[in-house]
């Protein structure tokens, strides 16, 4: 890089090289910091992918609908879900059905959801879930 730098006569101002030849070189700092920038944040977010909390799937089939979900961490606490799921009746009219649910540690094929009268799902089912955060007041354990 100092061979593309090679100052011209031109570039001296009072013996001081120009300041474009200190602008190329920032330029090249902060090109340099942002090839970067995506590997530190990779190594500070060890959360960036998240695995799943529960295994869920749905299916309507001979005109009911049903629900199932698995935890896939046996080792983290209970997780309270939420699920929603569009669904389309004999009478080919939509209805969404929802709730909530807890899954325990280590359960697995929980029946959620189960119902009849349902042609066909409009949807997949979306299931989200989160820990249930354990107390942390000493006098409610």
């Amino acid at each position: 890089m100092k061979s593309m730098l090679k100052c011209q006569p031109c570039c001296l101002k009072n013996g001081a090289l120009h300041a474009s030849v200190g602008k190329l070189s920032r330029i090249h700092e902060w090109i340099a910091a942002l090839a970067m920038a995506p590997v530190a944040m990779l190594a500070l977010c060890k959360f960036a992918w998240a695995v799943p909390a529960a295994s869920c799937a749905g299916a309507v089939m001979m005109g009911a609908a049903t629900l199932m979900c698995s935890d896939s961490h046996p080792e983290e606490p209970p997780q309270i879900c939420t699920y929603s799921w569009a669904l389309m009746t004999a009478d080919g009219f939509t209805k969404v059905v929802d709730g909530s649910f807890l899954i325990s540690a280590g359960t697995a094929n929980l029946q959620v959801y189960s119902a009849n009268g349902y042609s066909t799902q409009l949807t997949g089912p979306i299931v989200l879930c989160r820990a249930n955060a354990p107390a942390t007041d000493p006098a409610i354990n």
